[in-house]
């Protein structure tokens, strides 16, 4: 008996792209962070969180033709498929990419309402830190 097996070509760990360095932090699935920066030399300055998407062959308009195989999320679809955020929240992107990866229904949804929570309690805690402030120097003759 003979089998055929297909191997799609994977996205790349390192790249650049848009004047940037992308390298590949964590992978589980189809979910992936890379972390981005000016060169490889720069330090991290963002995270971005992404879907790695499977591209059917295609033939590109100057005739060139790309096998069928994963692809990084083009700008087009950042805010479907991929989303950036400063590297200061490096543990929360990541507990976000694990439920992500988990969920494969509604994911835009998913992050978006994540991402508006986050931005609440953020506010939130300025507001309390803000009128902590304010209390302790009242507080001083």
């Amino acid at each position: 008996m003979w089998y055929i097996v297909s191997t799609v070509k994977t996205v790349e760990i390192e790249f650049g792209s848009g004047g940037h360095w992308l390298r590949q932090v964590w992978r589980e699935g189809d979910v992936a962070i890379y972390e981005r920066s000016l060169s490889r030399e720069h330090s991290v300055h963002e995270l971005e969180l992404v879907i790695v998407r499977i591209r059917p062959k295609r033939v590109m308009p100057n005739g060139v033709v790309v096998d069928a195989g994963e692809a990084y999320p083009s700008s087009s679809e950042w805010g479907k498929f991929a989303w950036s955020f400063p590297i200061r929240e490096r543990d929360w992107v990541l507990q976000l990419a694990r439920t992500l990866s988990q969920c494969k229904k509604e994911r835009a949804t998913l992050v978006r309402e994540a991402v508006t929570a986050s931005r609440r309690l953020h506010a939130a805690l300025r507001t309390v830190n803000t009128l902590g402030l304010v209390s302790a120097m009242e507080a001083c003759p």
